[in-house]
C-alpha cells in the first residue's frame, strides 16, 4: 500500500473568546432586526454563546493542527462561557 505524504490542512479555525461573545453580541442585535421567528431567534443568540466543541480539539489532532493552542481555546471558552451564558439566557425574553 503506498505510503502517502503527511496531510498539509490548515488547523481548524476555533473561535477566540472574545470573538465567540462579539457574535454573540451580533447575533443578538441582528435579531432586533430581522423578521425571524422569536424562537429561532433565541436559539441563535444562545447557540452563540456556547464554548468551542471538543471536537474543534480532535480535528486538530487528526490533521496535525496546533492542538495544544486548541486545548487552550476549548478550556478558556468553556470557563468563561458559564457566566456568559446565565447572561445570555437572563437576556433571552428581551427578544421578541
Amino acid at each position: 500500500m503506498p505510503r502517502h505524504p503527511p496531510a498539509r490542512h490548515n488547523p481548524p479555525s476555533t473561535k477566540s473568546g472574545a470573538t465567540q461573545y462579539t457574535e454573540c453580541s451580533i447575533a443578538f442585535n441582528a435579531a432586533m432586526v430581522l423578521p425571524l421567528p422569536t424562537l429561532a431567534t433565541r436559539s441563535l443568540v444562545l447557540a452563540l454563546a456556547m464554548p468551542t466543541a471538543v471536537n474543534a480539539f480532535l480535528l486538530a489532532e487528526e490533521f496535525r493542527g496546533d492542538s495544544e493552542m486548541v486545548a487552550s481555546v476549548v478550556a478558556v471558552t468553556t470557563v468563561v462561557a458559564v457566566p456568559v451564558v446565565a447572561l445570555v439566557v437572563s437576556l433571552l425574553p428581551l427578544i421578541r
